[in-house]
């Protein structure tokens, strides 16, 4: 088995926000040091754009019930 390094660990945190859309891209490059064109490249392999999607709707629907 081998060790997790650093690297590992943070793309590994980086595709968990993007896959379940938690975080933009920019937020994503920022929080691991990473370039937003890594991170881009990173979050075609898990449909980020349409998680992040996703994730807002949710959001914004479930605040709309608490309004009303």
């Amino acid at each position: 088995m081998r060790n997790k390094t650093k690297d590992d660990l943070t793309k590994a945190a980086a595709l968990y926000m993007l896959k379940n859309g938690l975080a933009s891209y920019k937020e994503v490059a920022e929080l691991s040091g990473r370039s937003r064109q890594l991170i881009r490249i990173w979050g075609r392999k898990v449909d980020a754009p349409e998680a992040r999607k996703r994730y807002l709707q949710e959001v914004w629907t479930r605040a709309s019930r608490l309004r009303s």
